[in-house]
C-alpha cells in the first residue's frame, strides 16, 4: 500500500480516535457533572429537611415553654384566688351556719304555734315546707324530719273544726 493512503487511514484513524476520546471525556466529565449535581441537590436536600426539623423541633420547645409559662401562670393565679376566696368561704360557711340556725328556729316555731292551737292551716302547710326544702338544701339534718312528721300529722283546720263540732 501506498505510504499516502496509510498517512490517510492513520490520519482518518486519529480523528475517529480524537472523536472517541472527546465522547468519552465529554461523557466522563458529564457523568462527574451530573454526579457532583446529584450530590449538591442531595445536600441540599438533606440541609432543607435539618432546618425543617430544626424549626419544627424549635416550634414544638417553644409550644412545650408557652405551655408551661401558662400553667405556672394559671397555677399561680388559682392559688392567688384560693387565697381571696379563703375568707369568703369561712364568711359564708359562717352565714349558712346562721341561716341553718334561723331556719330551723322558724321551723319549730311553726311546728309549736300550731301544736298549741291543735290544727294546721294551708298557709302554716305552705310556709313550713318552703322553710324546710331550704333547710334541706343547706344541709340540714334530719332532726327537723322528725319535726316534719309530726307537722303533717296535725288535723287540718277543717278536721280540727268537724272534731270540736262533733
Amino acid at each position: 500500500m501506498d505510504s499516502a493512503v496509510i498517512s490517510w487511514i492513520i490520519a482518518g484513524l486519529g480523528f475517529v480516535l480524537d472523536a472517541a476520546i472527546v465522547a468519552a471525556i465529554t461523557a466522563i466529565v458529564t457523568h462527574r457533572i451530573e454526579k457532583r449535581n446529584k450530590e449538591r441537590d442531595a445536600k441540599e436536600e438533606q440541609r432543607l429537611l435539618d432546618a425543617k426539623e430544626l424549626e419544627n423541633r424549635r416550634k414544638a420547645e417553644d409550644e412545650e415553654r408557652l405551655k408551661t409559662a401558662m400553667a405556672n401562670q394559671c397555677q399561680e393565679q388559682i392559688c392567688n384566688f384560693r387565697i381571696e376566696l379563703r375568707p369568703i368561704i369561712e364568711r359564708l360557711g359562717k352565714i349558712e351556719g346562721g341561716t341553718l340556725s334561723g331556719l330551723r328556729d322558724d321551723i319549730l316555731t311553726c311546728y309549736y304555734r300550731c301544736l298549741e292551737k291543735g290544727y294546721r292551716n294551708d298557709w302554716d302547710y305552705t310556709n313550713i315546707h318552703d322553710l324546710h326544702d331550704a333547710y334541706t338544701t343547706l344541709g340540714g339534718n334530719s332532726f327537723i324530719a322528725d319535726v316534719m312528721a309530726r307537722f303533717d300529722n296535725l288535723p287540718t283546720k277543717e278536721e280540727h273544726d268537724r272534731k270540736k263540732g262533733e
